[in-house]
């Protein structure tokens, strides 16, 4: 029913398209000639006058001549004008607008068929009104229907979410929410991006720094690169957080740099030291236990780096030429013991 109606609706503007531009060329067309008619009336009228005087003698031969000379350089002005506003007009001759208004309805029916009867594109008008009524809420922190949400699919939740933000590219919680779902599918890349916008929208935010330098960090299969490092450094200049520092220190030490590893957790054992004695963790029990088994967590930690390091000083002392020219065939070469833990 509802395509018989948009059908009379696009027929009747078309009728009344073409009554307009009919109209419109016909009033034209008159206008023009009483205005010749007018142009050429007041022409003769004046003409008349002057010579009317000339008989009388009120006016000299010479005037005389002046005068009709004007009268006919203002006549001839205002034809000239008269053929540049006809030379104007931009109507379309008659086959032309005839063909005009058999395309346009025939184009706006087109497309209405193509709107209402091409289902991917009905179904996905369908699901963007459902689905961003629930993305306005999460991105708000309001709860949310977790079963109207299963009646989606994450590929297309994820594509609202997406239309949404090309419209919205400040909304900093869109971008966390899109980065968090590709994260939890394992799609590191486009988590990466999405993580890359939170941080750019907010680079003091704590929650974005964490979760841009992790995805950095696992991207380059969990080691500490100069992004992540950089992206670390700058919030830990400005507040020593633990996260971050734990962080910093396990990257570290799967890119082999032993050092800025042992750092870390030398800096993350004084924050425990000094917070073992204040605060709730001195007066629970659980909470002390916890902080003991972190403490030695912490310190195990700080022995491999020291040992790791031992054993690459003395990679590099075993690989250097100058001790090999030292001490032949390794005789008398200098032994590096091993840390004890």
């Amino acid at each position: 029913m509802i395509w018989v109606v948009n059908t009379a609706i696009a027929l009747g503007l078309t009728a009344i398209l073409y009554r307009t531009l009919t109209r419109k060329n016909g009033a034209s067309g008159e206008s023009a000639v009483d205005r010749r008619r007018l142009n050429a009336a007041i022409y003769q009228e004046r003409l008349e006058e002057v010579e009317s005087d000339l008989a009388r003698g009120a006016i000299s031969e010479a005037s005389f001549e002046q005068m009709k000379a004007d009268l006919q350089e203002t006549f001839v002005k205002d034809v000239e004008r008269e053929e540049r506003e006809k030379s104007n007009e931009t109507a379309l001759p008659p086959f032309y607008l005839k063909a005009l208004l058999l395309v346009l309805p025939s184009i706006m029916l087109a497309l209405y068929f193509f709107m209402a009867y091409n289902p991917p594109l009905r179904d996905w008008n369908r699901a963007k009104v459902q689905i961003q009524p629930l993305i306005d809420q999460m991105l708000a922190g309001e709860n949310i229907d977790h079963e109207a949400l299963k009646a989606f699919e994450l590929s297309t939740f994820v594509r609202v979410l997406q239309s949404h933000l090309q419209v919205h590219p400040e909304k900093r919680e869109g971008w966390t929410l899109l980065s968090s779902i590709f994260r939890e599918n394992q799609m590191l890349e486009p988590a990466y991006q999405a993580a890359r916008k939170a941080f750019e929208l907010a680079p003091d935010r704590k929650a974005s720094v964490i979760d841009y330098a992790d995805l950095i960090i696992m991207k380059s299969g969990n080691r500490l690169t100069a992004e992540s490092e950089a992206v670390i450094n700058g919030y830990l200049v400005k507040e020593a957080d633990p996260t971050l520092l734990a962080m910093k220190a396990g990257a570290a030490f799967h890119a082999e740099r032993y050092q800025v590893a042992l750092a870390a957790w030398q800096q993350l054992l004084a924050m425990s030291d000094s917070g073992m004695g204040e605060g709730p963790v001195s007066g629970d029990p659980h909470a002390r236990e916890q902080a003991e088994k972190g403490r030695r967590f912490l310190e195990q930690s700080m022995a491999l780096a020291k040992r790791k390091i031992a054993e690459q000083a003395q990679g590099e002392d075993q690989q250097s030429p100058l001790t090999a020219l030292a001490h032949p065939a390794g005789m008398g070469r200098p032994q590096v013991r091993e840390v004890a833990p």
